[in-house]
């Protein structure tokens, strides 16, 4: 069988799909033979772990904005791999492809919450739900988003697979100080800090957590530093403001991104673990968290 993989979303600064996207390919080219998997992608794939040297990656076809190049130059590349099956790992794929596609959606909050998206992207709405019914078959990662799917777009439930996420085997218990206290050091961070890991964007809830955090210290109630790790997306302002309206800048501090390598440390070194978002497709960080033995407050909504 010929595969062609989806490496759109393997570039610099991975988030959560960037690491989906990776780790399945990692796993895929352990498990099968690495001669059946072709990358295609509108640029050069950027992973946190080498590929294995077999690993082979379309040579042309390079286009910088995704959604154009998904609906031309992927055609191009899928007709001169030919392969038996396509896999598109971040909700769209080319509309006009004669070859049968597999495709994973990671949830449904273009159509639930358009609110908490930039105008660009609430335009791929529709664009997401017609490569959704050319799909010969859709992958999601919850019992929550398969639902949501059903519901809003009347695709039937027997076409869509759950596979839920996992966390890396990186995420555990880690014993001995120096490594993590040597994380501390880089990021600044003092003995006793509530962590939260991913974008920050208004989806995530951030603005009520500050809110709430800056509550429990004004009744001192609460001695931590909140730490906020991940790289400022769309409408991020908010969350400045808000931190800055309370008086909080002494006390909590945004890491930015941090790459894959820290991140098992900072759970690690973390009290606990705060995700107050409005919606999530699964919640990798949630379940990294757990893995690590940290504790997790998270909010009951969607797939949380």
């Amino acid at each position: 069988m010929q595969v062609c993989f989806d490496g759109t979303t393997l570039r610099e600064g991975q988030t959560g799909v960037g690491y989906y996207t990776e780790h399945l390919l990692q796993h895929l080219l352990r498990e099968a033979p690495a001669d059946e998997f072709v990358i295609i992608s509108n640029a050069f794939p950027v992973t946190s772990r080498p590929l294995p040297g077999s690993a082979q990656i379309h040579p042309r076809q390079r286009l910088r904005f995704r959604s154009l190049w998904m609906q031309t130059r992927a055609l191009s590349a899928l007709d001169e791999v030919n392969p038996d099956l396509a896999h598109f790992t971040n909700s769209v794929s080319p509309l006009r492809t004669r070859f049968p596609t597999v495709l994973t959606i990671h949830d449904m909050s273009l159509s639930l919450f358009p609110q908490f998206h930039p105008i660009r992207r609430r335009l791929t709405g529709p664009l997401v739900r017609l490569c959704a019914r050319k799909a010969k078959a859709i992958i999601t990662v919850s019992e929550s988003a398969r639902r949501d799917m059903v519901q809003l777009w009347g695709i039937s439930s027997d076409g869509i697979h759950v596979v839920p996420e996992a966390a890396a085997s990186e995420f555990r218990p880690l014993e001995g100080t120096e490594l993590l206290e040597k994380v501390r050091r880089r990021y600044g961070l003092s003995q006793r800090f509530i962590l939260y890991v991913g974008t920050i964007e208004p989806r995530k809830n951030l603005t009520r957590l500050v809110r709430a955090f800056a509550g429990l210290r004004r009744r001192q109630l609460l001695g931590h530093q909140l730490v906020l790790a991940g790289p400022l997306g769309w409408g991020f302002k908010e969350v400045i403001e808000t931190i800055d309206a309370l008086g909080l800048r002494d006390s909590v501090q945004l890491l930015g991104y941090v790459p894959f390598s820290d991140l098992p440390a900072l759970y690690n070194l973390s009290e606990f673990f705060v995700f107050p978002s409005v919606y999530e497709g699964f919640g990798l960080p949630v379940v990294e968290a757990m893995a690590s033995g940290t504790p997790v407050i998270c909010s009951r909504e969607s797939s949380l």
